[in-house]
C-alpha cells in the first residue's frame, strides 16, 4: 500500500459513522458468519523499519560517524517518540488481522495472538468515525487502529461486533470523550517532544562543528615526552574530528591560531571560544624544519575511551571535570601522577583543587612539586603566587614577577595575550602599597586583553588610592559594564560607590 493511499484512506472519515450504525439493525447473518479482516502491511513495514532504525541509529551515529554519544541517544529517543505518536492508540501497531466469530474477538499480531471470549467482554467502544475500536475484557483489552482500512471495512468490523455483542444484551458504546481527546492530543505531544529532542540535540551537540583538539601549555614534562622545542605554545594531547582530518597530530606544538599567537592551553581555549569554523593553525612538528599550516573545518567529534595506562586521558578528563566534579578530578590527577610522576601540570591543577577545598598543606606540596620539576614554568609561579597572597604578599609578588618574566610579557604582543594579562592582574593586586605602579601594571594588563574584569577593578583602586577620582570613576563604570558572572560580588558595591564619586578603595 502506498503512503498516499494510506493517507487518503485516513482522510475518509465520517464523524457520524457510529451514530448512523447504531440507528439501524446489524445486517442479517452478521452474527453467524465469522469475519476476518487483515490489516495488511500498510504502515506495519514502516513501523518495523522505524523500530529497527531507532535501535540502529545511535550505534551507527556514534561508532561509524563519531557523533557525540549523548546526541545519538537524543536521536534514538526522538525516533521512538515519533513511532509511538504514529502508532497510537496501539503503540506496538503490529496488528496483522482481527477475527470476529463465535469464539470471541481474536487479534493476530506479528509476535502473538490475543483472544477475548464473548462471556469475558465487559464493553466494546468505538470512536465516532470508527478509526479506533476497543474491546475491553475482564483481564485484558484489544485495541484496533483502523486508519489504514477503508470506511466500508471499518463499518463491517463494527457491525460484526455489534451483532455478537447484542446477543449478550449490550451495544457498542461511544469511546469516552475524555479518552478521545487524550488520544488526539497524545500523538501531537509526542511529535512535538520528538522535534524538541531533534532541535535541542542539534543545537547542543550539532555534528559538523567540532574542532577535535585539546592541548596544554608546553611544560618541561611535555617537552620531554614529545620532544617539543623550548618555546611558548600549546602541545596537542588529543586529536580527532576536524583537526585529525586536517592532519594535526598528537605532540604537535600549536603556536598560532587565526593569526593570533598561542602561548598556553588557556590562551588556546579562550581564543577558540571566541572563534568560528574554519580555523587556521600554525604548528611546529618534530622532524619538520619549518612550521606547518593547517586549515581545520568543523567535523563530527569523538569520545575517547578510558585507557588504564594513559596519563593524558585522566589529565584531560580532570581538566574537563574540575568545575563540576572536583573530587573526581583530584582522583584523575592523582592517577595521571601515579602513571607519570613528573607530570608537572597535573601537580599544578591538583594543587589548585586542594586549595579550593581548603586543604592548603596538600596544595602547597603540589605547587612546590611542580616548581621543583619545572622551575621555569610561568604558570606554576602564577598559581603559587595566588596561593601565597594570603600568607605573604612579598613572596607572592616575587613569584608573580617571575611568571611575567618566564611568559616573556615584556614587549610581548597585545590585544589577545591571555597569560600576560592574567599575570599583570595578579601583580597589580599585590601592589596596593604603590598605587602609581599598580595603575601602570593594571593598564598594561588591559592592553594585553580586555576580557578580565579584575584588571579594570585594579585600575579603579589604583587611581582611587592616588586621589584621582575622575579616572577611578571611569574604570569603575567599565568594571560594572562586565556581565555579573565575570565580576566578584563583594567588589560591586565598592565599584558603584567609586563610580558615583562617593567612595574609595581605601
Amino acid at each position: 500500500m502506498s503512503i498516499f493511499k494510506k493517507w487518503s484512506r485516513s482522510q475518509q472519515r465520517d464523524k457520524a459513522a457510529l451514530n448512523k450504525i447504531r440507528e439501524s439493525e446489524p445486517p442479517t447473518g452478521s452474527a453467524d458468519i465469522p469475519l476476518r479482516v487483515g490489516f495488511g502491511w500498510g504502515g506495519r513495514t514502516g513501523q518495523i523499519f522505524s523500530l529497527a532504525l531507532a535501535l540502529a541509529a545511535p550505534i551507527f551515529l556514534h561508532f561509524i560517524l563519531d557523533v557525540d554519544l549523548t546526541y545519538a541517544v537524543f536521536i534514538e529517543i526522538a525516533f521512538i517518540l515519533l513511532a509511538l505518536a504514529s502508532s497510537l492508540p496501539d503503540f506496538t501497531n503490529l496488528n496483522t488481522a482481527v477475527m470476529i466469530s463465535g469464539e470471541g474477538v481474536r487479534l493476530e499480531k506479528l509476535h502473538r495472538t490475543y483472544v477475548i471470549p464473548w462471556w469475558q467482554i465487559v464493553s466494546i467502544q468505538a470512536t465516532p468515525d470508527l478509526t479506533a475500536v476497543r474491546v475491553i475484557g475482564q483481564n485484558q483489552r484489544i485495541t484496533l487502529a483502523n486508519e489504514t482500512l477503508t470506511p466500508d471495512r471499518r463499518v463491517e468490523i463494527v457491525q460484526a461486533l455489534r451483532a455478537r455483542q447484542r446477543e449478550y444484551g449490550a451495544d457498542i458504546e461511544e469511546w469516552p470523550r475524555g479518552n478521545r481527546i487524550l488520544r488526539g492530543i497524545a500523538p501531537i505531544a509526542l511529535s512535538l517532544a520528538a522535534m524538541a529532542l531533534f532541535s535541542g540535540g542539534a543545537y547542543f551537540f550539532a555534528p559538523g562543528g567540532t574542532l577535535g583538539m585539546r592541548c596544554s601549555v608546553n611544560s618541561a614534562f611535555l617537552q620531554e615526552t614529545f620532544d617539543t622545542p623550548v618555546r611558548q605554545g600549546c602541545v596537542v594531547l588529543r586529536v580527532s574530528a576536524g583537526a585529525a582530518k586536517a592532519g594535526i597530530q598528537q605532540g604537535d606544538l600549536v603556536i598560532e591560531m587565526d593569526g593570533v599567537p598561542v602561548t598556553s592551553g588557556q590562551q588556546f581555549s579562550t581564543l577558540f571560544d571566541q572563534s568560528d569554523s574554519p580555523w587556521e593553525f600554525v604548528v611546529i612538528r618534530k622532524g619538520e624544519s619549518q612550521p606547518l599550516h593547517f586549515r581545520v573545518d568543523g567535523e563530527r567529534g569523538k569520545n575517547f575511551p578510558e585507557e588504564s595506562d594513559d596519563p593524558f586521558f585522566y589529565y584531560l578528563r580532570a581538566r574537563w571535570d574540575a568545575a563540576e566534579k572536583p573530587d573526581r578530578a583530584i582522583t584523575d590527577y592523582s592517577r595521571a601522577i601515579e602513571l607519570e610522576p613528573d607530570f608537572d601540570l597535573a601537580y599544578i591543577y591538583r594543587g589548585h583543587l586542594y586549595e579550593e577545598a581548603g586543604d592548603r598543606e596538600s596544595a602547597r606540596k603540589d605547587y612546590l612539586s611542580a616548581l621543583e620539576i619545572t622551575p621555569d614554568l610561568g604558570e606554576a609561579h602564577a598559581y603559587y603566587a595566588y596561593f601565597l597572597d594570603v600568607e605573604g604578599p612579598t613572596t607572592a609578588r616575587q613569584h608573580a614577577e617571575k611568571a611575567i618574566e618566564l611568559d616573556e610579557c615584556e614587549g610581548a604582543f597585545e590585544g589577545f595575550n591571555i597569560d600576560c594579562s592574567e599575570n599583570y592582574l595578579l601583580l597589580a593586586s599585590l601592589l596596593t602599597y604603590d598605587p602609581q605602579r599598580m595603575a601602570q601594571v593594571a593598564e598594561q594588563g588591559i592592553r594585553f586583553y580586555e576580557g578580565f574584569a579584575g584588571n579594570f577593578f585594579n585600575a579603579m583602586c589604583a587611581y582611587s588610592l592616588q586621589g584621582n577620582d575622575q579616572q577611578a570613576s571611569r574604570y569603575a563604570r567599565k568594571y560594572l559594564d562586565f556581565p555579573r558572572k565575570d565580576r566578584e560580588a563583594d567588589r560591586d558595591e565598592v565599584a558603584k560607590q567609586v563610580a558615583q564619586g562617593a567612595g574609595s578603595c581605601v
